[in-house]
């Protein structure tokens, strides 16, 4: 079992987005800023290549939380109904990609600016 890191820095010009591709499981995330004047961020896992239609959101850190160092760790929670097994899930799953893309987006640019790096680690 192999913990590796992904760095993904953040620039305030909004060049910043799918620099790294997840093969494992997703630890945890965090975040070390330079400035953040009001916007949010967007971690995304594509499973496609192409990156369209298929991707879904792991983790939303909301305008003005970029101002400070943060630590996460993203966990879906499985529901499904009756229809799929008969079952239900409980209890918090970690997030896993088999070479997926994983991006990093500004949801709506606006006149505020965020930048940092943010680090992803992951288990293999």
């Amino acid at each position: 079992m192999t913990i590796k890191r992904i760095r993904m820095p953040v620039s305030d010009t909004g060049t910043f987005g799918d620099t790294g591709f997840l093969n494992g499981e997703l630890l945890q995330l965090r975040w070390y800023p330079t400035t953040d004047t009001g916007h949010s961020i967007v971690l995304v896992i594509h499973p496609s290549e192409g990156d369209t239609g298929h991707g879904f959101t792991v983790w939303t850190s909301d305008s003005g939380e970029q101002s400070a160092q943060w630590l996460a760790f993203p966990r879906a929670n499985p529901q499904h109904g009756s229809g799929v097994d008969g079952a239900s899930d409980t209890g918090w799953v970690p997030y896993v990609g088999g070479g997926d893309k994983i991006s990093l987006k500004r949801p709506s640019p606006g006149t505020g600016t965020t930048s940092g790096t943010l680090y992803i680690y992951y288990r293999e």
